[in-house]
């Protein structure tokens, strides 16, 4: 049988939808929203992963995600779960809030980041709402402004660093780039809309079996990697990875490593974060840790006494450094124990299939 996958890409950009039963009115008014707020806040506590953007309509919800390893699911489910337990307490009703599963395309954050979180800020001027993304109290956007406080899960740095290095200029220059989005029609690729003619669409190209329930937003370079990446773990899982029982080093080891193979000394990568070779170990270190060895973006934050926030960062720069790194990526691989076997993936599969184009 086919497996019908929720698709899972470590470090990919996500557009989470979670829709109300029936379209009603059940996350209305400042306590419900508070309350769904203070779930992700508490979710993301115990998954990893990091929200970008959000915005809560009173019928949907609109979360955009990098996730890490743990599955989507393990942020969304307890959230969502939380919330109905609570308003069906609270609003003497019994029943589901939300329809179904929640809807979650993949995005190429290289092309399409910035995009889908103006899209996701003007939601509440395609509703006729307000006529102005700024006006709205449930979305991110007055927190990438700086007219409210972001919450401590908020990522704004990673967007806000695409539009200039000084923070008011960014914003700015952030807050220019939504507006001019205003006008914009509901996109059925950024949506999900599109999901189900997708799914068959990659069944039939792909030719192995796997279907992928929600469309991925980008070319045929970026949905390569993910099919190589989905490949891969499936390998890992069924002990199918070079004829061996893959193991990941310790991230100490995985450091010193990355450190030798840049002539960085263990000094200066502490004490020196924001030094070019530095911000290049640590690219280097969380791609390898997320993507080769399937470990957990929480683990580097732990490890190197950061916050998620700055392991997000450093992830998507990677994956947009990726050709520049990859020399520094080989010498790590290269230079790790023989007895420490390691993932290996083939990068050069090609899969061919067709995917969702942005709609012009």
């Amino acid at each position: 049988m086919p497996r019908f996958a929720r698709l899972h890409f470590p470090g990919g950009v996500f557009h989470v939808i979670s829709r109300c039963l029936n379209h009603e009115f059940l996350i209305d008014g400042t306590r419900d929203r508070a309350k769904y707020l203070a779930l992700v806040g508490s979710a993301l506590e115990r998954c990893d992963a990091t929200v970008l953007a959000y915005c809560l309509m009173s019928n949907h919800v609109h979360l955009v995600v990098r996730a890490g390893n743990d599955p989507l699911g393990r942020l969304v489910k307890p959230i969502n779960t939380g919330y109905a337990l609570w308003k069906n307490r609270h609003a003497g009703r019994l029943g589901p809030v939300f329809a179904g599963r929640f809807a979650s395309p993949l995005v190429d954050a290289d092309e399409h980041l910035l995009e889908l979180v103006r899209y996701v800020h003007n939601n509440p001027v395609r509703a006729g709402i307000t006529t102005r993304a700024e006006a709205c109290d449930w979305s991110s956007h007055r927190a990438y402004l700086g007219l409210a406080e972001a919450p401590g899960w908020l990522n704004v740095g990673e967007v806000l660093s695409r539009f200039d290095a000084l923070p008011d200029a960014a914003r700015r220059a952030f807050a220019s780039f939504v507006e001019e989005g205003a006008g914009e029609p509901s996109s059925v690729d950024l949506s999900g809309m599109t999901a189900g003619s997708t799914a068959k669409t990659v069944a039939t190209d792909v030719g192995d079996g796997w279907r992928i329930s929600h469309p991925i937003v980008g070319d045929e370079e970026f949905a390569r990697r993910v099919f190589s990446d989905l490949q891969r773990r499936e390998g890992t899982r069924e002990g199918k990875v070079g004829g061996k029982h893959a193991r990941r080093p310790g991230i100490d080891e995985l450091v010193a490593y990355t450190c030798a193979a840049l002539g960085l000394e263990d000094w200066e990568f502490a004490e020196h974060s924001k030094r070019r070779r530095s911000r290049t170990a640590r690219q280097v270190i969380t791609w390898l840790w997320v993507q080769v060895f399937s470990g957990r973006q929480a683990d580097i934050a732990r490890a190197l006494n950061t916050t998620s926030a700055n392991v997000s960062n450093w992830y998507g720069r990677a994956v947009r450094n990726l050709v520049d790194l990859q020399p520094v990526i080989d010498a790590v691989l290269d230079s790790l124990p023989r007895d420490a076997p390691f993932i290996e993936w083939d990068t050069s599969q090609r899969v061919h299939f067709r995917l969702v184009a942005r709609q012009e």
